[in-house]
């Protein structure tokens, strides 16, 4: 009984670091991100809106907690760019519902490489890293471990979805059984 406790409080702890864990990495590809989504597809609610307060002053902080405070206008460039991005997507989402389409509110949005994007994001942002390296030493750390948090992000969402799939499966497997005890009652 006391072994099974100590199991317990132990996955209950390495649930709470893998989401924290979690969460650190989607306030770090917040602003990345947006760059990665067909215009307008992304939900109201992607990246939550905690996620995106938070990605504000990381962005402030990032370079300064690289070292690299002087080469810190990539960073803020990217900041910039990312608000102006988001305000597009925002607007073309809305004209897309005006005319009846709509999209799940936290609905991660359609990748701008196709089917295949999440996994070929990742490699595009660490690519853009190395690049940026040259001109921005903070902006291409912040770029290739931003390609690190997709990796993080992309996986904890597929996990989801097929724990959400399971779950589905098994409850329709469940109503079947309930309805052919029913008939037979």
């Amino acid at each position: 009984m006391r072994q099974q406790q100590q199991q317990e409080t132990i996955l209950n702890r390495w649930r709470q670091q893998w989401n924290l864990m979690t969460w650190l990495c989607l306030i770090h590809v917040a602003p990345v991100e947006v760059f990665l989504r067909k215009c307008g597809t992304m939900g109201s609610r992607y990246p939550p809106p905690l996620a995106t307060l938070l990605a504000i002053p990381w962005l402030l902080l990032f370079p300064v907690l690289t070292g690299a405070p002087q080469h810190a206008e990539g960073v803020y460039g990217l900041g910039a760019l990312w608000f102006y991005a988001a305000f597009v997507h925002n607007g073309r989402r809305r004209q897309l519902e005006r005319k009846g389409c709509y999209q799940h509110s936290r609905f991660k949005g359609f990748s701008v490489f196709g089917h295949y994007g999440y996994y070929i994001e990742p490699l595009t942002v660490t690519g853009a890293g190395f690049l940026a390296l040259v001109y921005s030493p903070a902006l291409g750390v912040y770029l290739v471990l931003a390609a690190v948090a997709l990796l993080v992000n992309h996986g904890t969402i597929e996990q989801r979805d097929n724990a959400h799939i399971r779950a589905l499966r098994d409850a329709v497997i469940e109503q079947e059984v309930f309805a052919e005890k029913l008939r037979r009652n």
